[in-house]
């Protein structure tokens, strides 16, 4: 397993994100590939709104992911739609 991790232009709307707005977009975290069921990582990122796209190793595959985040201020998370 692994993630992406995209900032969220501020022109984006609310609710479920339209995958145009990260076509050519870089990733600003690419984590490192992990064949375990647990990965840690720590990333500083600026202030802002974040979309983590967890991955597994086969394409299409589906799978369960909990994330679990810290950190040092006081922070807003949202579940994404499938």
């Amino acid at each position: 397993m692994g993630f992406f991790i995209y900032k969220v232009p501020p022109e984006a709307p609310g609710g479920r994100l339209p995958s145009s707005l990260f076509v050519g977009a870089s990733p600003i975290c690419v984590s490192r590939f992990a064949a375990t069921r647990e990965l840690i990582e720590l990333h500083s990122l600026q202030a802002g709104e974040y979309l983590i796209i967890p991955y597994t190793y086969k394409p299409n595959m589906t799978a369960s992911f909990i994330i679990t985040t810290y950190s040092k201020e006081p922070v807003k998370m949202v579940r994404g739609h499938h």
